[in-house]
């Protein structure tokens, strides 16, 4: 359903573009065509030949006057030009659904807008390319391209162009069931359009909106008869403000299949109290929005439209009128487009619905069957698409490094020639100084000159006794650094081997994942989990310090755990996690040989705790220091820990708290070490925070935890790198998430 939901919105896009450019059939293009034949080869004739892409309306047309902008911008050595030419054959190819060929275009044109830096261009390509992955299904990417684009946007205050990339940010979450960050996205538009009065951003704000409810009431299959109440308010607002003001009126057409369609929903609701006025509003605006199409001459609703229409005689039980306008519907899009697949996930559904109510489930079931295939043969388009990209990709790749190669050979020959006449000109430079002081040298007398050459002698035989003592120095500092770094080395194995290995996690906690970034070679953060029975027990801990110190703390808190759990009876009230702190709490002071009445020696741990019973499904959290995060439905919540380390502190005599949570299916919980919370980057130097870190855990939970590592990667990469320079900032702790889904 997703795919087939996004082809049709990349059919409006296109249908757009070219409605939007009618006027290309009207004398002002024939005109900027006459102008073109007497032209010469100059900047002006590159923005002529730009002004005609943008005013045609035919894609082959676009491409072929972008085609010799292309050569022209070659030739005059134009970059940014040559980069506007890709740009508008990269849409044009993508309005005919080459997708793969709109990638490239699209590479080719960020490559150069990116090395003569003209931001608002490239600002514009990253949202055109962000549009093109989207429609090759690489969305996670095509998020990372919308974002790019709106810090660009951001960066020079262009309140209409920030507005734009914010809904299609806020599209694409909702396409990828992001909720939370779809609906933040909208609430932007709407704030940032309100501020600046921009009317036409305000309705679409108010739109999607409206039409997120509707994804996260059909996602959730709820009950919830308020969302669809919610989503006609939100719809109805759009709706005022486009027919009360000068708003372009494609959007008007978009709203109307959401805004009927919505009502034919709440209709169709078990709670719905007055079922007639709902389908009476639905049907109003299926007929003004058909109506409005024909008086525009503007018609791309209209199927979306019927659509809706066909469902709402169904439920009126008014079938053979229903199906005449469905069979009229199917045989008016077979003959007039050359996308029948995009449209054909609806009209099964519409038929399935049909037999349904008319009592004949064999033929809703035949249906079903088709609607089974054609999802199939869209899965395998799909795959077929995404394969001819990579090998595109790759290809592209390859020429760019061979260029990038031969220019730096290009580079490294001109400095050598440089270089040669520099040393040249300095070995004649140095010559003619020394001919001067020996002609000094002979004036002053001979005398003089042998004083000199003595102390020369004397300077040149301490200068070689200093430096055979520095060198030899440097050697010694040289080995211990390697002695000292080996055995560090040593120790990382050591401390690897008494941690659990990715196949013992993965055995117990199959859909599981370990971010481990030590500060230094060794780490103060280990993880570690066992199994005890029915019972499976794992911990987060973040020792004091880090490095040697730390990996020391380390190895003595794996002992502990290890000799303590495997004692434990199963059987016993005393079997909690919390009292499982209680355990290696003692332990620890007392081999730290720490008093409760000495606060001074304050080594020890920080831990979150956690025991799952198999059996009942339920688990037990508790924590020093560090909280347990959990997920359901897109919400997160967080269980907190108590405010004592597991080390001699007062109250230390207190017991933790023990906390039991019953796992639903598709729960997912998160431990971590305020390494990563407390890591300094970003503009303002601050720290990672907590937020920042339940934000992304939240907006990425229902990836595969594999991308999710790499996500977790890139960002803290990101938060460390300098503003100032390509260096990064340097990691202040040892960083430790754990995530388990179940």
């Amino acid at each position: 359903m997703k795919t087939a939901k996004k082809n049709i919105i990349y059919l409006l896009i296109s249908i757009i573009f070219a409605f939007s450019n009618l006027s290309a059939q009207t004398p002002l293009l024939d005109s900027l065509k006459l102008r073109l034949a007497t032209m010469p080869d100059d900047t002006n004739k590159l923005n002529l030949l730009e002004q005609i892409g943008t005013e045609s309306s035919s894609p082959d047309s676009v491409i072929k006057y972008s085609n010799i902008m292309e050569q022209l911008a070659v030739q005059l050595d134009n970059q940014k030009m040559l980069a506007r030419a890709y740009n508008q054959k990269a849409w044009a190819t993508y309005c005919t659904r080459d997708y793969v060929t709109a990638y490239m275009y699209d590479i080719q044109s960020i490559d150069i807008l990116q090395q003569i830096n003209s931001k608002y261009d490239l600002a514009t390509v990253y949202m055109n390319h962000a549009t093109t992955l989207e429609a090759i299904n690489d969305d996670i990417k095509a998020i990372d391209y919308y974002k790019l684009s709106l810090d660009i946007f951001s960066e020079l205050k262009d309140t209409s162009s920030i507005c734009m990339a914010l809904s299609y940010l806020g599209g694409i979450c909702a396409s990828n069931y992001m909720f939370t960050s779809a609906q933040n996205y909208f609430s932007q538009v709407i704030n940032i359009a309100t501020q600046f009065g921009d009317t036409s951003n305000i309705a679409d704000g108010y739109m999607n909106m409206g039409h997120l409810t509707m994804r996260q009431f059909e996602s959730n299959h709820s009950a919830d008869y308020s969302q669809l109440n919610t989503a006609i308010n939100y719809l109805l607002k759009a709706y005022d403000i486009m027919t009360n003001h000068n708003v372009n009126f494609v959007y008007l057409m978009q709203l109307y299949p959401k805004i009927s369609n919505a009502y034919l929903e709440k209709a169709l609701h078990k709670s719905c109290t007055n079922k007639k006025q709902a389908l009476d509003s639905c049907l109003m605006f299926i007929d003004e929005g058909l109506k409005r199409g024909v008086e525009y001459g503007f018609d791309f609703s209209e199927f979306q439209l019927n659509i809706t229409k066909v469902r709402h005689l169904i439920a009126l039980k008014k079938l053979d009128e229903a199906l005449t306008l469905l069979k009229s519907v199917d045989e008016n899009i077979l003959n007039t487009t050359d996308d029948y697949d995009s449209y054909l996930i609806y009209i099964n559904e519409c038929y399935i619905d049909y037999y349904q109510a008319l009592g004949n489930y064999k033929k809703a079931f035949e249906y079903s069957q088709k609607q089974y295939d054609n999802f199939r043969q869209q899965s395998i388009k799909n795959i077929q698409v995404k394969l001819t990209q990579t090998q595109m990709q790759t290809e592209f790749d390859i020429q760019l490094r061979q260029r990038d190669k031969e220019e730096f050979e290009r580079e490294l020959m001109h400095r050598t020639r440089e270089s040669r006449q520099f040393m040249l000109l300095i070995f004649f430079s140095i010559a003619f100084i020394a001919l001067m002081i020996f002609a000094i040298i002979i004036h002053i007398g001979s005398l003089k000159r042998k004083q000199l050459n003595e102390q020369l002698n004397l300077q040149n035989e301490e200068l070689e006794a200093n430096q055979e003592h520095i060198l030899e120095q440097t050697k010694i500092i040289s080995k211990a650094n390697k002695d000292i770094t080996a055995s560090i080395r040593y120790a990382k194995h050591i401390q690897e081997v008494a941690m659990p290995s990715n196949e013992y996690i993965k055995s117990l906690f199959p859909d599981s994942m370990v971010f481990f970034r030590p500060r230094d070679i060794v780490s103060g953060d280990f993880y570690w989990v066992a199994q005890l029975g029915h019972y499976k027990a794992i911990a987060v801990v973040d020792c004091t310090g880090h490095g040697v110190p730390g990996a020391f703390m380390s190895m003595l808190g794996i002992s502990i755990l290890n000799d303590k759990f495997s004692t434990l009876d199963t059987d016993s009230p005393d079997f909690t996690a919390a009292h499982i702190l209680d355990i290696v709490r003692d332990t620890l002071r007392q081999s730290l040989r720490q008093r409760a009445d000495d606060y001074t020696n304050q080594d020890g741990m920080d831990m979150a705790f956690c025991i799952l019973d198999t059996e009942t499904n339920r688990l037990q959290y508790a924590g020093a220091f560090r909280p347990l995060l959990l997920i359901r439905h897109c919400d997160i919540f967080q269980y907190e820990a108590d405010r004592m380390p597991i080390s001699s502190y007062m109250n230390s005599e207190k017991p933790f708290t023990n906390n039991t949570i019953e796992i639903k299916q598709g729960d997912v919980i998160y431990m971590y070490t305020d390494g990563i919370t407390d890591q300094f980057g970003g503009t303002q130097s601050s720290k990672f925070s907590a937020r920042r870190l339940r934000d992304l855990l939240l907006e990425t939970h229902q990836l595969p935890f594999e991308q999710q590592q790499k996500i977790y990667e890139r960002e803290i990469n990101n938060w460390m790198k300098s503003e100032l320079s390509e260096d990064n900032r340097a990691q202040t702790d040892d960083m430790l998430l754990v995530g388990i889904r179940f």
